[in-house]
């Protein structure tokens, strides 16, 4: 269906008409094999031309297995950095505004789309509470940053509506979006898949 409605959506270029039809000619057996190395993370084996395609697949079918299940059938996880449904790791955090949850982070899985409570001073990924730093990029003119003082550096980087959220413990970084400063802002923050690193 994916494929079809990637056919559908118009002329396709050379090397993605190439590509739809080689994941047309895969066998079950080898969309398992690689749909198991993508949510295993065994990178090496991997197909990377073919990986984003049976990501979104992926996606679709664990969120909706994930909206089937009731929040009460779910396990308490003593692990830290995972999803409590599926077991993934979250693809970045969002800081919520408004209602009951204002001010309250979730964590959004990338293979199920689950959401999870996580404390706001803990690393989504190893939980500690040592070594969180938050990084911004600016995105108005560099040249105008040149010459901008420490603090008002340090203004923009606090009312940023996307950061990055470092970890000295275990070297890892993801993404962290604030609802409030996104409505405040001229910015939409966008999330994209690529938002977690372990340099």
């Amino acid at each position: 269906m994916l494929l079809d409605n990637i056919e559908a959506a118009g002329a396709l270029t050379l090397p993605l008409a190439q590509l739809v039809a080689r994941l047309r000619s895969m066998s079950v057996a080898s969309l398992d094999a690689q749909a198991d190395a993508i949510v295993s993370l065994r990178f090496a084996e991997i197909d990377p031309a073919t990986a984003p395609f049976l990501m979104a697949a992926l996606q679709v079918v664990w969120t909706d297995i994930a909206s089937r299940i009731a929040v009460s059938d779910l396990p308490y996880l003593d692990t830290p950095g995972v999803c409590p449904v599926c077991g993934s790791v979250p693809v970045a955090s969002v800081v919520r505004v408004g209602g009951p949850f204002d001010g309250y982070r979730y964590a959004q899985c990338v293979l199920c789309a689950t959401e999870h409570h996580v404390v706001r001073a803990k690393c989504t990924n190893c939980d500690s509470t040592k070594g969180i730093a938050y990084h911004a990029m600016r995105t108005d003119d560099a040249d105008d940053t040149a010459q901008e003082s420490e603090e008002e550096q340090a203004r923009h980087a606090k009312n940023a509506p996307l950061k990055a959220e470092s970890c000295d413990e275990c070297g890892t970084y993801r993404k962290i979006g604030y609802q409030d400063k996104a409505y405040a802002s001229s910015l939409t923050p966008t999330i994209s898949p690529a938002s977690r690193s372990t340099c």
